[in-house]
Order: C-alpha cells, then sequence, then structure tokens
C-alpha cells in the first residue's frame, strides 16, 4: 500500500505564510472598491407629492405652503409624482368617481373574453342595481364612471384610457362642460389605473423649483408597444429621471421586462429600485440595467405611524451609509394621530436627514450610480481559491496529519468552480472560506492545547492565540470581500449565498472540535471526542444549559435578518445609537460584548491554574466562535462600503479585547486567591 509522509512543521508554516501572502493580489480589488465608495456620495432627497397633498388636505393648509417649508425649510427640492390614476384625479378635485356595482352585463361574449384575459380573472354576472340610485341616472350601472367638468382633462384622460385599456373603455364626450368615462372592471382595480401625466401639474410643480421623479402604475393587459410608448413618453416629459414604480408589481413584470429595460438603456431615465418592497419584477429588472440602477429606502405606512423623528432620521442615514441607498423616499407623519403639528414634525424629520447626511460628507442632489468595478481578476480569484485550499487542508491537519496530498486537488475543483460556473462558483468558493476560517481559526487554539499549563503561564500567551484566531477570520473575510465585488453584489441585487449556514455552522464545529480541551492529550483525535460527546451522562444542569444555548442562537438567527421576530429593546436601541454617535461606525454588539471577551477570559482561565480551567476554556472558546463568525459575515455584506465594515471589525476586536483581558485579569487574580483559600482550609 502506497504511503506517503505526514505534513511536517515546514510544510504547516509554509501553509500558513501562503495563506496569508494570498490576500496580497487581493489588495489591488479591494483598493478599487474603497476609491468607489469614496466618490460613491451623490444622495437625492425624494419627497412624495400625493402623500404631502394628503397631509394639506388633512391640515386643511393649502398644498402649495406645504411644497413652500418642504422646499425653502427643509431644503428638499426632489418630488416622486404618481402618474394620474382615477383616485388621484379625484383627490385633487378633477373628476367625480361613481364605482360599478359588477362586472359588465352589457358586453358581448366576444368581448368578455377579451377583458378575462386583460383582467386575468374568471368572468362574473353583474349585480342588479339597488332602486333610487339618482347618481346613476343615465348611465349603467355595471361600470365605473369617471365625471369630469373641466373638457381639457376629460379628452386627455380619455385618449390616455382608449390606448392603454381597449375595449374596457366608452367614453361620453359632453363638449365644454366635460364628459364622462366609463370604464369596465373590478372598480378597486380601476381606481389605481395609470393614465399619465398632467402637464399643467408637472409645470406648476417645476415653476416652484421642484425636480421631480415619475411613479408609474402597472397593468398586466399592457401590450409591449403600450410599454415602450408610455417609458417613451414619460422619458420626454422627465429627462434625466429616475423611475420609481408604484404599487406590488413594477411596469412591464407580466413578461414584458425587456421593452422596459431598453427604453431605460436607449433613453436618459433610470430605474430606482426599492428594497424592501419586493415589488414583482424589480430584482431582474435592476439586475438587467444595474449600471442604471440606484437603490431607494423608504419607511413603511404602518411604522410612520409610530416611529419618531430621531428614529426614522437614523433609518434613513443608517441605510445610505451600509446599503449604498443613494435615493432616500420621504415620507411625512401622515397618519399619527396623537400629533397635533404633523406638518412641522415633517419638515423637521425631512431637515434632518439632509443635514445629517451632508455632516457625514455625502452631497444632495441627484443620485450616485454604480458601475462595474474594476480590479476583480482572475489573479484575486485564483489567490482566494488557493487561500481556501490552504486553509481547508490546515483545519484537516488538526484531526488527520496527512491531508496534504489533497492540496492539488482541493486547487483543481476551485479553478473549475471559478472558470466553470461563474459567480455561481465564486459564491461556493466564498461559503467555503466563510465556514472554513472560522472553524480553522478554533481549530488551531485547540491544537495549540499544549501551551495551557497551570504554572508559570504568561498573559500574552492568551492574547497571541486570541489575535491568531481574529487574524485568521479577518483575512477570510476581506477575500470573501473581494471574490465577490460587481456591481450586482454592491447593489444587493446579487448577495452572498448561504449566510445562516456560514454564521452557525462554524459555531456546532467549534462544540464538537473543542471539546478536545478536555480530553486527556494522548487522546485528542476526532473520533474521541465524538464518542466523548456521545457517552456524557445527561444531567439536568446540561438540560438547561442546552435549552439556554438554542435560545441563544434562535435569537441571533432571527436578529441576523432585516425583519426578526423579536425586535431590539428600547435600551439596546439606546446603546447602539450611542455607539453610532460616537464611533464612525457601531460594532456589532455579540462582537465586542460576548464573543471577544469569552474568548479572551476562556484563554486565560485556562492559562491559569484553576482546577476546571479546560472546562471554561471550552465554553469561551465556544462562546467566542461567535466573534469569528459574525466577523466574517461582516465582509459578507457586499454593499457595506469596505472602509465602514473594517472600522466596525476593528472596533469591536479593541473594545472586545480590552473588555475580556481586563475581565479576564480580574477573574484570574480571584480565581486563584480562591483556590489558595480553598487549599488553606
Amino acid at each position: 500500500m502506497l504511503k506517503y509522509p505526514a505534513m511536517n512543521t515546514v510544510m504547516i508554516r509554509s501553509l500558513w505564510v501562503l495563506y496569508f501572502l494570498c490576500l496580497i493580489p487581493t489588495l489591488v480589488t479591494l483598493a478599487h472598491r474603497i476609491d468607489l465608495d469614496a466618490g460613491f456620495k451623490n444622495t437625492a432627497l425624494v419627497a412624495d407629492y400625493v402623500q404631502l397633498l394628503e397631509l394639506a388636505q388633512t391640515e386643511n393648509v393649502p398644498v402649495d405652503n406645504v411644497l413652500f417649508r418642504v422646499r425653502n425649510e427643509a431644503g428638499i427640492d426632489h418630488l416622486a409624482l404618481l402618474e394620474d390614476t382615477p383616485q388621484f384625479l379625484a383627490q385633487r378635485g378633477l373628476c367625480t368617481i361613481i364605482e360599478g356595482v359588477g362586472w359588465p352585463g352589457w358586453k358581448t361574449e366576444e368581448e368578455r373574453d377579451e377583458i378575462r384575459r386583460n383582467q386575468g380573472r374568471e368572468i362574473e354576472e353583474a349585480s342588479t342595481p339597488e332602486n333610487n340610485w339618482p347618481l346613476l341616472q343615465g348611465l349603467d350601472h355595471d361600470l365605473t364612471h369617471l365625471i369630469f367638468s373641466d373638457n381639457d382633462t376629460f379628452l386627455r384622460i380619455a385618449e390616455s384610457a382608449f390606448d392603454r385599456y381597449p375595449g374596457l373603455v366608452v367614453v361620453d364626450n359632453r363638449g365644454p362642460d366635460g364628459g364622462v368615462i366609463s370604464l369596465a372592471g373590478e372598480p378597486k382595480i380601476i381606481l389605481e389605473w395609470g393614465l399619465g401625466f398632467d402637464p399643467k401639474l408637472v409645470q406648476k410643480l417645476r415653476d416652484l423649483g421642484l425636480t421631480l421623479y415619475p411613479r408609474l402604475r402597472h397593468y398586466p393587459g399592457y401590450s409591449n408597444a403600450t410599454v415602450s410608448t408610455i417609458l417613451s413618453d414619460t422619458a420626454q416629459m422627465f429627462p434625466d429621471s429616475v423611475l420609481i414604480f408604484d404599487g406590488d408589481s413594477i411596469l412591464g413584470s407580466s413578461g414584458r421586462l425587456t421593452p422596459v429595460a431598453f427604453e431605460i438603456r436607449n433613453s436618459t431615465l433610470n430605474f430606482g429600485w426599492v428594497e424592501f418592497a419586493e415589488q414583482k419584477g424589480s430584482r431582474e429588472l435592476a439586475a438587467m440595467v444595474p449600471d442604471r440602477t440606484a437603490r431607494v429606502h423608504s419607511i413603511e405606512d404602518e411604522e410612520m405611524e409610530v416611529i419618531t423623528v430621531e428614529r426614522a432620521i437614523a433609518r434613513y442615514v443608517r441605510a445610505v451609509r451600509e446599503r449604498t441607498a443613494r435615493i432616500v423616499y420621504l415620507k411625512p407623519f401622515l397618519l399619527q394621530t396623537g400629533q397635533t403639528n404633523r406638518i412641522s414634525e415633517t419638515i423637521r424629520l425631512f431637515s434632518g436627514v439632509k443635514s445629517e447626511l451632508e455632516s457625514v460628507g455625502y452631497t444632495t442632489g441627484q443620485p450616485g450610480f454604480v458601475a462595474e468595478l474594476k480590479g476583480v481578476n482572475l489573479i484575486t480569484q485564483a489567490a482566494c481559491v488557493l487561500a481556501l485550499a490552504c486553509a481547508l487542508i490546515l483545519l484537516c491537519y488538526t484531526l488527520y496529519p496527512r491531508t496534504w496530498i489533497a492540496l492539488p486537488f482541493l486547487i483543481l475543483i476551485g479553478v473549475f468552480l471559478i472558470w466553470g460556473m461563474g459567480m455561481f462558483g465564486r459564491k461556493i468558493i466564498a461559503l467555503g472560506l466563510a465556514v472554513t476560517a472560522p472553524t480553522l481559526a478554533v481549530a488551531w487554539i485547540t491544537h495549540k492545547s499544549e501551551l495551557f499549563q497551570a504554572s508559570k503561564s504568561s498573559i500574552l500567551q492568551p492574547i497571541f492565540l486570541w489575535l491568531g484566531a481574529v487574524a485568521i477570520s479577518l483575512t477570510a473575510g476581506l477575500f470573501i470581500h473581494a471574490i465577490l465585488i460587481n456591481n450586482h453584489t454592491l447593489l444587493q441585487i446579487d448577495a452572498f449565498s448561504g449566510v445562516k449556514i456560514a454564521l452557525y455552522l462554524p459555531i456546532l464545529l467549534s462544540v464538537l472540535i473543542g471539546v478536545r480541551l478536555i480530553l486527556p492529550q494522548e487522546n485528542r483525535t476526532l473520533s474521541s471526542a465524538v464518542s466523548y460527546l456521545l457517552n456524557i451522562q445527561i444531567k439536568i444542569w446540561h438540560v438547561i444549559l442546552a435549552l439556554f444555548g438554542l435560545i441563544v442562537l434562535f435569537i441571533m438567527l432571527d436578529r441576523s435578518g432585516n425583519f426578526p421576530i423579536l425586535s431590539v429593546a428600547t435600551w439596546e436601541n439606546q446603546i447602539r445609537g450611542w455607539f453610532e454617535t460616537m464611533l464612525y461606525a457601531r460594532p456589532r454588539t455579540k462582537e465586542m460584548f460576548i464573543g471577544h471577551p469569552a474568548l479572551l477570559i476562556g484563554l486565560m482561565i485556562g492559562f491559569s491554574g484553576f482546577l476546571y480551567r479546560r472546562a471554561v476554556m471550552y465554553a469561551g472558546l465556544v462562546i467566542g466562535s461567535i466573534a469569528l463568525t459574525s466577523m466574517v459575515n461582516t465582509f459578507c455584506h457586499i454593499h457595506t462600503p469596505l472602509i465602514l465594515s473594517l472600522f466596525r471589525t476593528l472596533a469591536g476586536v479593541i473594545i472586545g479585547g480590552v473588555l475580556g483581558i481586563l475581565i479576564g485579569i480580574i477573574l484570574s487574580i480571584f480565581l486563584a486567591k480562591f483556590s489558595r483559600s480553598t487549599r488553606q482550609t
């Protein structure tokens, strides 16, 4: 049987050196990313015209007064303008709506089939109208009617309705007195139909010194030609503007995104992608025109009912600084019924967002757009593959010393993933690094367990091991960031895959690997560790500890997302706010207050003469792995500026390290005195 030698000290050191040297080629890519972040500061602050109009009507003041304060007091000169819908027309007093009571019964069978195809629903029979409907005299009871008194508005809306909704429109032109437009379909859907923009309103708002961003509605029955016409007309009316679509789906989302992307690329229009809104078709369109896409951040209407001015400002600013959002979609305090000064509070919110962003170096005006980042070259990708191969070999070495023979095979697999599977392969490499590096850091510490002695220990030894684990994880985070950078990941159209696996698998592996710390030195093998765990006599305190650990892991898993079930407590929000105010970026709580201190405390007590030092060291290592995985996870968020991620990580290391060293020294002194007093008694 062919045998090959185990890894010797020179081979091990060479792999460690190679792992860290692989970072050098990636520095070019990372430097380009830093340059991009430095110039990517233009941000648009956009207010919603419809909601400002509603706020003015609710407070019984002219809308022009509200717009004047928004423009001159808050400094906001961008408005998002919804295209005319029946509901928006009625809100402005341009028409009266009389809703139908059922599906039209006056169409032929062929016409009904056409309606069904356009509406995407089953045909229903019309309901019988009630008696004495004075407003419906002379009008069909089974249609929705828009009654206009201004003939110009009537003709404009009638033309748009005929073009967009053929077969569903009946027009009664009453000359100078206006007319009636009757629409077939379900009333609640009809009220949201898009009918083009009002040139008079557009000109009026521009005369006030406002820049307008159009909001278009989607309709599933639009043809390719209709979609192209709508976008072409919008581009002419709003040159150099940004489309922010309204509703649950974007224009063309019913299989017609190609003409939408074509019109955007061949016009001066851009696309505002509303994050977290999950509009149907929005991610697909952003992927088609990433260089013309800007992320939009807004706050849900329901949240605006309860949020304070300060929290709303912090929320908007955080989205710009941490998630490359370059359009801030501002909403007024329209629904907060307890407020008596909603207009003033709205102005305070708008001006606060503007001043806060400008104070941290952002320029308010037109939004910035992400171009393809240069530097993610084959050398960078090859360096990441080689680093992963080295990390895997070093990790496996702690379990089986002859694994070095697999190094060339791992490199070949990585090459195939990069060149054969493109971005998907790069994601696999990134996930491999995210899981391997923190686990390797834990294995490295356990492999050095022969250094843990009860006598003549030095405080520098645990600090050295902690810093080594931090360096291993931080380096992997930089590899991941470098290999995944492109304009899709910068906008979070695409993202690192396997976040939950990368967060929690290393922690679970540390439970298995770290248990060797409490085994006899001559019996520290993987099989012995598994056997030890399986043969532990379960006691009540074991069950309690396990339940506590599961609860902690659930909270971590839940709060790692954008919409956690367990919201952040008020006191924790205050602490976070303090760190955001005092520091350039807030360190992660689980790193600076839990992971790093636990790892240092465990290592320092592990070097002491405490009777149960190895058990404490094992617990500290498992809890400390939370910080190591969290550090790597920070760099998996490619949309976050690299400098901010670096600062957040290093701040967590410094604060957590200081806390861990201080607490570790105090506990070591206390345990030393406690041990002496116990021996004396």
